[in-house]
């Protein structure tokens, strides 16, 4: 087994100058045949989870509908939201933090 580091998953590239696993910048020389499945990959950037912050909200007719933020954008599951990318519920949210 063959362990590469990097930022990108893996792949094997063969040049005139030798066979090498590469991953975002990072080079390693391989031997002739070497195939993914030799490969070890050890990711150098790991994915940070997102908090997901989340909040009921009554719509005009009743129904409850649900706002999120995730870090870098809101969402809210009412129809208006699925046409407009915007809606009420969620401006109500984010003026809330404003006060």
């Amino acid at each position: 087994m063959i362990t590469i580091k990097g930022s990108m998953n893996p792949t094997i590239i063969k040049t005139i100058t030798g066979t090498f696993a590469v991953s975002g910048s990072n080079w390693v020389s391989v031997p002739d045949g070497t195939s993914l499945e030799n490969l070890k990959w050890i990711d150098t950037n790991p994915k940070k989870e997102k908090k997901i912050n989340s909040w009921k909200v009554s719509g005009s007719n009743g129904n409850t509908y649900n706002v999120q933020w995730n870090e870098s954008f809101y969402s809210c599951t009412c129809p208006g939201y699925t046409y407009r990318r915007t809606c009420r519920h969620i401006k109500e949210i984010s003026d809330s933090f404003v006060k």
